[in-house]
């Protein structure tokens, strides 16, 4: 069980804490880290070694679906501790505390670096008094705390983001990290005001030093992050212009300095984000546009420096995001070439490193991109033949981590993917099996993180495939169950998301297929109900502006089939 708790010493109850280490590959020393952080060579080998610990005990005892380990300020938090730890338990320094903080961590025990940090808050504390360079400790460890938490105990790290804050509120920093806390909590109104803030201290900075390129490079990632906040809550016009104000800072950033490759590659990862943006409006010409203009950065960077595997696999990237465009628009046979294009490079990448589960996964995707463009060309063996190889990469990832949520999800996708394939086929009884597979995933995983929207929608997805199937078998009863289910799905995510206009037009979709069974358990009086429900709903929301072309036609299919069945009433 994980406790939330004021800190009262009561470290040592936290049971997630204490699970053993799995053994994983070694890691580099984070980059950023110069030779005056440490106090020798043996030092950096140890803090080396502390920093790999560190980050195999957090990623066993993760509990929570939805962290994110892949943020780098934790993970700067995880270096400088690991630094501090390996620092006071050289020769001489006498720290009993760090000794038994990495004696544990050896064992992949997270509880005594919890009471490491949490003593050496409270020592800081009660110095504070004496100068802004004890609250700056204080403040440290609190942050250092929270990253060793956040992955098991969320509460546990905010309650310690929240000291951070109070130790230094002009740190921007501090903000940031709380308001990552506060949305993985579900406080999410609070968690875009602690954004706002570490925008506007960022803003401050940036003013006040405008010949220093750092501090407008921080700005810039602030944009990125509330970008990404309003992305995730569906309000794609507000991430959209923030990424944009990103984007202009990084233009800049990126003339100033050619030679940067760490800004040429921020900069196609911004015209990555605002692709995304574009497509999800259904502008797919401008996001067409944003990709390419990343895909010239990649392609770039690729070129110097050919043997590295992290230009290459944005490459990789860049050719995926620009074959689901031209799939989307019609393009099969240029999607096909710039999907076979990524499945060389993933192809290419896995055979390096096969320990590497992302270049692994990298690969499933690239199968399972090749086989939605055959399969909308028609040729669903081979589709079927693309699938079958990627998703026997996914259940090969799931089985090495059985506890990995988007390795999980990654083979109920694919289940419905060959499920399509064999529908399209004529194959509905293979069909419905597949289907049934990636449900029964899809139920897992929306038990365990109930809260996590996307999840949540990709069950309501299962339903339909099901309903559909079922219906065109003539088991109405099965369809009507199953339709039925997926719109109590959509309602929960329509009202805890009402901001994402496609989640709220899903309740649509489902009133117009539960109107399709009138006679096969819908009355006359629920198939009118229905329609009417639909028909306002996506009036609602055309009048907001908020429907994609292929939405914009269906409040008036809705309203003629509506005129039928009250004529016929009469």
């Amino acid at each position: 069980m994980t406790f939330r708790f004021p800190w009262a010493g009561a470290l040592f109850g936290i049971a997630w804490l204490s699970a053993a280490a799995a053994a994983e590959p070694a890691r580099p020393a984070p980059s950023g880290m110069s030779a005056s952080q440490t106090s020798s060579p043996k030092q950096f080998k140890n803090a080396d070694k502390i920093l790999h610990r560190l980050e195999s005990a957090i990623k066993h005892n993760e509990r929570n679906p939805q962290s994110d380990r892949e943020n780098q300020q934790f993970k700067a938090e995880l270096a400088k501790l690991a630094e501090r730890l390996a620092r006071e338990t050289q020769a001489g320094a006498h720290n009993a505390a760090a000794e038994k903080a990495v004696q544990g961590l050896m064992r992949g025990d997270l509880r005594a670096t919890a009471d490491y940090l949490w003593q050496a808050e409270k020592a800081a504390e009660s110095r504070a008094a004496n100068g802004a360079a004890s609250r700056a400790e204080a403040c440290a460890a609190a942050r250092q705390l929270a990253a060793i938490t956040v992955n098991g105990d969320v509460y546990t790290a905010l309650a310690a983001m929240r000291r951070a804050v109070d130790y230094d509120a002009n740190d921007p920093g501090n903000w940031s990290l709380l308001g990552d806390m506060q949305a993985q909590a579900g406080d999410l109104p609070h968690a875009y005001s602690a954004y706002g803030k570490a925008l506007a201290l960022l803003e401050e900075i940036a003013k006040s030093q405008p010949d220093d390129p750092e501090r407008w490079r921080n700005l810039a990632s602030a944009h990125h992050k509330i970008g990404a906040f309003l992305s995730a809550q569906g309000d794609l016009p507000g991430a959209l212009a923030t990424y944009r104000k990103g984007l202009e800072i990084r233009q800049h950033l990126a003339r100033l300095d050619l030679s940067n490759t760490g800004w040429q590659r921020e900069l196609s990862y911004l015209q990555e984000k605002i692709g995304d943006i574009q497509s999800a409006q259904g502008d797919l010409a401008g996001a067409l546009a944003s990709y390419r203009k990343g895909l010239e950065i990649n392609e770039y960077l690729a070129r110097q420096d050919p043997a590295n595997s992290g230009w290459q696999r944005d490459l990789s990237v860049a050719y995926n995001k620009i074959g689901n465009i031209q799939r989307a628009q019609g393009d099969l046979s240029g999607a096909l070439a710039v999907y076979r294009k990524d499945l060389a490079i993933s192809g290419q990448l896995a055979r390096q490193n096969p320990a590497n589960a992302g270049w692994q996964r990298d690969l499933s995707v690239a199968y399972n991109k090749i086989g939605d463009t055959l399969s909308a060309q028609e040729d669903f063996p081979s589709a079927l033949a693309a699938y079958r190889k990627g998703l026997e990469i996914s259940e090969r990832l799931t089985r090495q981590d059985p506890e990995n949520v988007g390795w999980q999800r990654d083979v109920g996708i694919t289940h419905e993917s060959i499920g399509d394939s064999l529908r399209d086929q004529g194959n509905l009884q293979g069909a419905l099996a597949a289907y049934r597979k990636g449900l029964e995933i899809r139920e897992r995983l929306a038990r365990q993180a109930p809260a996590n929207g996307g999840l949540q929608h990709d069950l309501r997805v299962a339903h339909e495939r099901i309903g559909d199937i079922l219906r065109f078998q003539g088991d109405f009863s099965g369809a009507l169950l199953a339709y039925r289910k997926g719109l109590d799905t959509s309602e929960r995510l329509a009202r805890q998301y009402p901001a994402n206009a496609g989640w709220q037009a899903d309740v649509a979709v489902f009133c117009w297929k539960l109107s399709r069974l009138r006679g096969q358990g819908v009355s006359d009086r629920e198939a009118v109900a229905l329609l009417k429900r639909g028909a306002g709903l996506l009036e609602r929301l055309a009048q907001e502006g908020r429907l994609n072309a292929d939405q914009k036609g269906w409040a008036q299919a809705f309203r003629g089939e509506l005129a039928k069945l009250e004529s016929v009433r009469e």
